[in-house]
């Protein structure tokens, strides 16, 4: 394995070509920066000076020596990688490859051998003074191109395989035929059995779902069910405080619920967690689909004591429980205390992570009007933050993409186009209705929002790049986005 110049030097010690006339690419410029050993040498050669005896260069090279002829199309011609400096580095008295090329030309190919160097490249960037973005966008993406070059046929496939599984999925847990209905249950013995998992250890394994995504599936439409629970919070509230203020309008409830007064057993209960937290011997009970059958108390006072995930056991039934605002009016609850019940689900909404963050990052914020007008034709928007990052911007990007995964060279890609703008951002709160996810857990809908808000909007903007949204894929990431989002927003609302 050559280890530097010295070896490289002496590899081509002989060899009638003038440094020149040639540049070194791939893996030896990325062991001649440092970066990574290399096994063998490529290099490109001056095409317009030995294009007519291209074969007697090539019998010149030592074995591990290799012509790559092309190398930088279709964006560069050999000749202009030679030729200028804009595209090559001095090393030694060699030419080689500048790593933002490299790293380019890897993104474009997009081959899983070579991850890792894109990993190592990526790390070089974040420590280098004269890095410049912009040249890796020139080799990974062409003019015309808006996203990454895969492979259409995998892409297609993926989209088919995804597109029926989810298809499939949402018809056994939306569909209201009978024959659906067994089958569901049916599948869920029958992945039960086939789990390998012994009868004992079953028994002590405990099914638990994040608060968020229960508050998520309580919706009739697009309203949400379930504001007897929003009562029992606030009736917690009231208990822990020792104020009880709220224990009129609470049997008030009641009595037009059940016709009986179960305002102690709720005090027993705020109590009861508030000591011992919840008693997992007794899960929360859902339908398949996620609604509540019963357990609406220590839902409620889960919610206030901010549990962040409840032990469920889900039933093979069908039923729609309704409690929505106009339920409670006809009860008899008054309008002042109907609005604050909107303000904590709100409230709630947003620290659990209901509602799905859509980020609109500084380059599209000359259309963040018609954005928000284009999402409220689908969903409600309950909250619009717009936040003056000041440099802060690159800390911020960075933070979210973390909680993302997004892959360092794309984040960094985005930073640079967005630093020619204004540091402002702006987070849309998108409210979606019993959101449905891929086995992957990720909302088809949010993703469904996001591509269509990109496809209506990128024609629109000069030298577009795919990274001007970014969106909330499950309540979790929601969640964790949300905090973020506060946390800047106290310290920059503007």
């Amino acid at each position: 394995m050559l280890q530097n110049t010295c070896d490289l030097d002496h590899e081509l010690r002989g060899i009638e070509v003038p440094s020149e006339d040639f540049c070194i690419v791939g893996g030896a410029a990325l062991s001649m920066l440092g970066i990574r050993e290399h096994n063998d040498i490529d290099i490109v050669l001056n095409r317009s000076k030995y294009r007519d005896s291209p074969s007697d260069i090539t019998s010149q090279l030592p074995e591990n020596v290799d012509v790559k002829v092309g190398w930088g199309m279709p964006f560069v011609k050999d000749d202009k990688l030679i030729h200028s400096d804009k595209y090559y580095l001095r090393v030694n008295g060699y030419k080689i490859a500048r790593p933002e090329v490299i790293l380019g030309r890897l993104i474009r190919k997009h081959k899983k051998e070579q991850l890792k160097d894109i990993k190592l490249l990526e790390e070089y960037a974040t420590s280098s003074e004269h890095w410049d973005w912009n040249l890796v966008k020139e080799f990974a993406f062409s003019k015309k191109q808006v996203k990454k070059n895969k492979p259409k046929l995998l892409k297609r496939l993926s989209g088919v395989w995804d597109g029926g599984i989810n298809k499939f999925r949402g018809f056994l847990y939306r569909s209201r035929n009978d024959s659906a209905f067994v089958f569901r249950f049916l599948l869920a013995k029958v992945n039960q059995k086939l789990s390998g998992i012994s009868p004992n250890l079953q028994a002590q394994m405990m099914q638990k779902v994040p608060v968020g995504a229960i508050l998520g599936r309580q919706f009739i439409g697009n309203e949400f069910a379930r504001y007897d629970v929003l009562l029992r919070y606030l009736t917690a509230r009231s208990i822990d405080l020792g104020d009880h203020r709220l224990k009129p309008v609470y049997k008030q409830m009641q009595k037009a619920r059940v016709n009986r007064d179960t305002y102690m057993n709720m005090v027993i209960l705020v109590k009861s967690v508030k000591r011992a937290g919840f008693n997992a011997s007794f899960p929360l009970p859902l339908t398949q689909e996620g609604r509540v059958i019963d357990g609406a108390h220590r839902l409620a006072t889960a919610l206030y004591f901010k549990i962040a995930e409840l032990p469920v056991d889900v039933k093979p039934v069908r039923q729609v429980v309704d409690y929505r605002r106009s339920v409670l009016s006809g009860y008899g609850i008054e309008e002042p205390i109907l609005q604050a019940l909107d303000k904590v689900r709100d409230e709630l909404f947003e620290r659990e992570g209901v509602w799905f963050p859509l980020i609109v990052w500084p380059p599209a914020q000359e259309f963040l009007a018609d954005i928000v007008s284009y999402v409220k034709k689908r969903y409600r928007v309950p909250k619009v933050v717009e936040i003056d990052l000041s440099n802060r911007l690159e800390d911020f990007v960075r933070k979210v993409n973390v909680l993302d995964n997004t892959e360092l060279w794309k984040v960094e890609l985005g930073i640079n186009d967005m630093l020619k703008f204004l540091p402002k951002v702006s987070i849309l709160a998108v409210e979606i209705p019993e959101p449905t996810f891929s086995l992957k857990n990720v909302c088809l809908e949010s993703e469904k929002l996001k591509s269509d808000i990109h496809n209506n909007f990128k024609c629109k903007m000069d030298n577009y790049f795919d990274f001007i949204f970014s969106m909330g894929k499950n309540h979790e990431q929601n969640k964790r986005l949300l905090e973020l989002v506060r946390v800047y927003e106290a310290e920059y609302n503007i």
